[in-house]
């Protein structure tokens, strides 16, 4: 997505803002579609670093994605949505509100747009709820290591306990 057009024909700046859409199979494991839930993961990890990618910075492009639960779409196996409670559907409004926080369509004619807002972020639309996934930082002082939220660790952790109560 880029800006529209100035009155005179051309773009009021370079850049731009993406949004890329992947799933809630690219944030949590879906060990009945694994393809699925790598490619999806692939997409996550692709705005991650084109988010921070030297050539994108210079180019003023700002990519995020959104990763959808399940949305009632043609997609779907047939007869899926029918099993599931109706709590469990995110409905197209809460999908359109998600791309609207990573694009900032409102502000899409402000001069500075393509300069300001979200970079390399992942936002899960669940239901009515928007789930923010911040990537993995780097520790302060460090060009390779990454910290850890503690979050993702006490998933770990009920994992683990699953697995030993299996």
């Amino acid at each position: 997505m880029t800006l529209p057009s100035a009155p005179e024909g051309g773009k009021r700046k370079p850049g731009g803002k993406i949004v890329i859409t992947a799933s809630g199979g690219g944030i949590f494991p879906l060990p009945a579609i694994p393809q699925y839930t790598a490619s999806k993961h692939a997409l996550v990890g692709l705005v991650r670093a084109l988010a921070q990618n030297p050539a994108s910075v210079a180019a003023r492009v700002r990519i995020n994605s959104i990763c959808p639960a399940i949305v009632d779409t043609p997609g779907l196996p047939r007869g899926l949505v029918e099993k599931l409670p109706p709590d469990q559907i995110t409905p197209m409004s809460t999908i359109i509100q998600t791309f609207d926080a990573l694009a900032d369509f409102g502000n899409v004619g402000d001069e500075n747009w393509v300069e300001v807002g979200l970079v390399g972020e992942t936002v899960e639309a669940n239901v009515h709820e928007l789930i923010w996934h911040k990537p993995p930082q780097r520790a302060p002082g460090t060009t390779n290591k990454f910290v850890r939220e503690n979050g993702i660790l006490a998933v770990a952790e009920a994992y683990r306990e699953k697995a030993l109560q299996d």
